[in-house]
């Protein structure tokens, strides 16, 4: 984006054009306009097409993309788990709209993936972003209209876990009374 105001600025300065279009442009309305230009150019895939093809189209992708097997394996396995977590409460990738997201960060939160372990804030965060370019794909392939997770922060993100987790410890505390001796 700096370059593009840098040539803009050039362009100014040897007067071949004499208005500045992007000098009042933020980041924000710059992503706008490339989200909507996008849309316009993609025509949304006319059929549905089932979750393990979408994985399967989802992983060759990476595989262009991505050179670390282990980390090609973690993002295919978090957006698999994604899915699952869709299907338990009845709804696929076209149907995902922002309610489902809040649920999904919910279940995160309170998810044990052993007994009294939970996943950390950079963990959830992360499993978010994978899943938010999961999205971003399926918008840029046509398979969907829209990103449920387009305006997801990563930073955002783990500090609101971090503020839920301290709040339920707390309220924890509370409850027991500080007697936690025979809980864990």
């Amino acid at each position: 984006f700096i370059y593009i105001r840098q040539f803009y600025d050039w362009l100014k300065e040897k007067a071949y054009i004499k208005g500045h279009p992007i000098h009042e442009w933020k980041k924000k309305a710059l992503q706008d306009e490339i989200h909507n230009r996008r849309m316009a150019r993609h025509i949304q895939k006319q059929r549905y097409y089932s979750h393990k093809e979408l994985l399967n189209a989802y992983r060759k992708h990476l595989e262009k993309i991505i050179e670390d097997y282990a980390t090609l394996q973690n993002t295919i396995h978090e957006i698999l788990n994604f899915i699952c977590f869709l299907v338990s409460i009845g709804k696929t990738v076209y149907t995902a709209g922002s309610l489902v997201m809040e649920k999904y960060k919910d279940h995160l939160l309170n998810y044990e993936y052993r007994p009294f372990r939970y996943y950390s804030s950079t963990s959830q965060a992360v499993f978010l972003k994978n899943v938010k370019r999961f999205y971003e794909w399926l918008t840029e392939e046509g398979y969907v209209c829209e990103n449920p997770l387009r305006d997801f922060s990563y930073e955002a993100h783990k500090k609101w876990v971090e503020v839920s987790k301290a709040v339920d410890f707390r309220l924890f505390l509370h409850f027991t009374h500080g007697n936690t001796s025979g809980i864990i």
